[in-house]
């Protein structure tokens, strides 16, 4: 009879085939050209030196695989030579592993070889399937040690035993096993250190996208998605910082002149900047260039649409938008835009049914569900606005300015009492909310807390010097206290 970890075994190697034969069933395998088996078989031996870096030192933390791209590949320096080891080892493991299951099967206890061989034998059998011998969409990412991990693990627990059991040779007298097993701890926990170590180090990299994303290009200086993620990271600091955004994607552009994610980054930067005919030559090109997936044609199309709207070209707009729906009809963010696009141009009815199309993909929109709300309180249909808002509050109950549509709603219902308790809530979740304090003082005057109401309409005009009807209403309450003096 096999032995149980045998069959173990078997196991992965049955997962590495089902594995393969799904990933070619689905399209996921395609060709790489790696110039010829021998080097083919050197960046097969890459990836598994890797993976193996990354299970013992796994705090690398790199927001960017090391190769995205077969223009990216090469082995050289100390990787060449791991690789080579690398490949030698694969093939003593495989010599190994059947001498370990003869000396099993004659009866013989497998110790911790049969243990280090296992382990090592599951790790590769499940690796395989991602390792390029058959070439796949990604060349490495970590994901694909779920299972490999497990081998790993086994095979360091035997290396361990072996440590653990052995005796280290003394001057004279026996070997000391306590030595050989302290030796055993101290590499553990000098593991557990380094490991510590680098990922202190790693999280200050990791403080913020800028922080991020700068490092990431300092250390590979050639990928274009690095810098286009670098330039995402200028634009969306406070204050943005727009020319340094568009300089990394001038970088970038040089990398790959024709690549169309260049012109669609450099449009979404001169789209936020006002400068939507630029924004708009951008996204033509990266049409006429092409992008690589439907999930960059989708992009391409909100953005479009997003400048449209800034040259006021609202009906244009429209066209992208339902190329975008068209696309994919799943998702939630092209009816959502749409819904604004005719809000803005009057069509309240057909901006109701995109954005009802939108929480019908994600009932838990809430900036839908709050438009939907506005544009039935503009109707006159309080009932349906108040369900609406209450939705919205259900999606993220932290949404201010949805409780203060409520309480209005509420107000203009003559249910003050109702209308104040979520105008406070609005009030305490965003203080800097000029139309909190405002509608919280027309509450706290139907209810009769004058006082109230003037401080919060004191408040409202700090946060908005310019808010015509808080100053209005203030002056009425000043008259009214001094007549009644």
């Amino acid at each position: 009879f096999l032995p149980v970890w045998v069959a173990y075994f078997a196991a992965a190697a049955a997962i590495a085939g089902i594995a393969i034969h799904f990933a070619g069933v689905s399209g996921a395998i395609r060709p790489w050209h790696f110039g010829g088996k021998a080097p083919t078989a050197l960046f097969m031996a890459w990836v598994a030196v890797y993976y193996v870096k990354t299970m013992v030192f796994p705090n690398f933390l790199s927001a960017r695989y090391p190769y995205g791209d077969t223009a990216d590949f090469g082995v050289s320096g100390w990787m060449l030579g791991a690789s080579v080891v690398v490949l030698a080892a694969m093939a003593v493991g495989v010599v190994w592993l059947i001498i370990t299951v003869r000396a099993r099967a004659k009866g013989h206890p497998p110790g911790w070889t049969g243990l280090f061989a296992f382990g090592t034998a599951w790790f590769f059998i499940t690796l395989a399937p991602v390792m390029n011998f058959v070439s796949i969409n990604v060349l490495v990412a970590d994901r694909y040690l779920y299972l490999p991990s497990v081998g790993f693990l086994i095979a360091t627990a035997g290396l361990l035993w072996f440590v653990w059991g052995t005796r280290l040779p003394q001057a004279a007298g026996r070997g000391s096993l306590a030595a050989s097993r302290w030796m055993a701890v101290v590499l553990c926990a000098g593991l557990v250190a380094a490991d510590g170590a680098r990922t202190y180090a790693r999280n200050r990299v990791w403080h913020d996208s800028l922080s991020l994303w700068s490092s990431v290009v300092n250390e590979f200086p050639q990928s274009v998605e690095a810098r286009l993620l670098l330039a995402s990271a200028y634009a969306g600091i406070e204050p943005p910082e727009y020319e340094k955004a568009l300089a990394e994607i001038d970088r970038a552009g040089k990398i790959t002149p024709l690549a169309g994610k260049v012109h669609l980054a450099r449009g979404k930067v001169l789209a936020v900047m006002g400068r939507a005919e630029d924004a708009l030559s951008e996204f033509a090109r990266a049409r006429e260039l092409g992008e690589t997936d439907w999930k960059g044609q989708y992009e391409a199309r909100l953005c479009e649409a997003e400048a449209l709207c800034g040259a006021g070209r609202l009906a244009a707009a429209e066209v992208p938008l339902k190329q975008a729906i068209a696309l994919d009809p799943s998702r939630r963010e092209a009816f959502f835009a749409l819904g604004g696009v005719l809000k803005r141009q009057g069509h309240r009815e057909r901006a109701l049914g995109a954005y009802r199309q939108a929480v019908s993909r994600d009932p838990k929109y809430a900036r839908a569900w709050y438009n939907l709300g506005k544009i039935a309180s503009q109707k006159g249909d309080f009932s349906a606005a108040t369900g609406y808002y209450n939705k919205a509050l259900d999606a993220d109950p932290s949404y201010a300015e949805a409780m203060v549509n409520l309480g209005v709603v509420y107000l203009q219902s003559g249910e003050a009492l109702r209308a104040r308790k979520f105008l406070e809530e609005a009030v305490r979740l965003q203080p800097d909310l000029a139309a909190a304090h405002l509608n919280l003082a027309r509450a706290c005057g139907m209810t009769g807390d004058v006082a109230r109401a003037a401080g919060e309409l004191r408040r409202a005009i700090e946060l908005d010097p310019d808010n015509a009807v808080a100053q209005e209403l203030l002056r009425q309450i000043d008259e009214a206290q001094k007549g009644g003096e």
